[in-house]
C-alpha cells in the first residue's frame, strides 16, 4: 500500500530518480488516485514558481496597456461621444487587475492547471486580436466612440467578421487575467459591473454608427457580428 509521502502507484512511476522527482515537483501533476476521478493541482514549489511568473505576468502586461494607450499614432479628429466612458471602463479594467492579484495572494487556492493554461491562451489570443484590430483600423483608431467628418466603414480584415474585435479583446482580457489567478470572486465582479458598461458604450457606438452610414452599416450589421462572427459570415467564405 502506497504511504502518504510516497503518493500513489502512478507517481512514484513519474518520480522514480531524485533527478526527475526534483524537475517534476515544480510542475503540475496530475493524480489519478482520488476515487478513479483526475485532480490537477500544483506542488508547493510549483505554487512559488507560479507566483513569480504571475507577478512578472501582471506587471509585463500592464507595461504593455499603458504602452498601447499613450503611443504616438497618426489619427484624424473627431466628434467624441460619451467621454467619460474610456476613464471609467479604465478603472474598472484596472481594479480587475488588482483585484486578481490580491485574491491570488490573499485567497489559499491551489492552482489548476486547466484554469491557468486557460487564462493564457485568452490572454494570448486577446494581445493578438487587440493588435490586428488596430493595425486594420490604421488612423480611424480611437479609445473613445469618435466619428469623424470623412470617416470611412472599415470592413476588411478581421473587421469583415466583428463589427467590434477590439471590445472582443477587452471581454477576453477581461475573464483570462483572473483565470490566471483562479480569481473567480474578481471574475464574478468583473463581468457583473464591466459588462454592462460595455454594453451601454457598444450600444451607443452603434447608434452614432448608424448616424453616420445609415444603410450602409445596417447592412454591414447583418453581415457581421458585434463581438463574435456570425455562422452566415463563415459559411458565405
Amino acid at each position: 500500500m502506497a504511504t502518504q509521502e510516497s503518493g500513489c502507484a502512478c507517481n512514484n512511476r513519474v518520480h522514480g530518480s531524485p533527478l526527475v522527482y526534483n524537475i517534476f515537483t515544480a510542475l503540475p501533476h496530475t493524480n489519478r488516485c482520488t476515487r478513479g476521478k483526475e485532480v490537477v493541482s500544483w506542488t508547493d514549489e510549483g505554487e512559488m514558481v507560479f507566483s513569480a511568473f504571475r507577478a512578472f505576468f501582471l506587471a509585463s502586461f500592464c507595461i504593455q496597456r499603458l504602452l498601447e494607450t499613450f503611443a504616438n499614432r497618426p489619427v484624424v479628429k473627431g466628434d467624441r461621444l460619451m467621454r467619460w466612458s474610456f476613464p471609467m471602463m479604465t478603472v474598472i479594467h484596472s481594479g480587475v487587475f488588482v483585484g486578481s492579484a490580491a485574491e491570488y495572494f490573499l485567497v489559499k487556492r491551489r492552482s489548476t492547471t486547466r484554469s491557468v493554461l486557460s487564462g493564457w491562451h485568452c490572454i494570448s489570443f486577446s494581445l493578438v486580436l487587440r493588435n490586428i484590430a488596430i493595425r486594420t483600423l490604421g488612423r480611424y483608431f480611437s479609445l473613445h466612440i469618435e466619428i469623424r467628418q470623412q470617416h470611412e466603414l472599415i470592413q476588411e480584415g478581421v473587421y469583415r467578421y466583428v463589427r467590434h474585435p477590439i471590445y472582443s479583446a477587452v471581454v477576453l482580457e477581461l475573464i483570462s487575467v483572473p483565470l490566471v489567478g483562479n480569481a473567480y470572486m474578481t471574475l464574478a465582479v468583473a463581468l457583473l459591473v464591466y459588462m454592462p458598461m460595455l454594453a451601454w458604450r457598444l450600444r451607443r457606438e452603434e447608434e452614432a454608427m448608424v448616424e453616420k452610414f445609415g444603410g450602409q452599416y445596417r447592412q454591414y450589421q447583418e453581415r457581421a457580428g458585434a463581438l463574435w462572427p456570425k455562422w452566415s459570415a463563415w459559411h458565405r467564405n
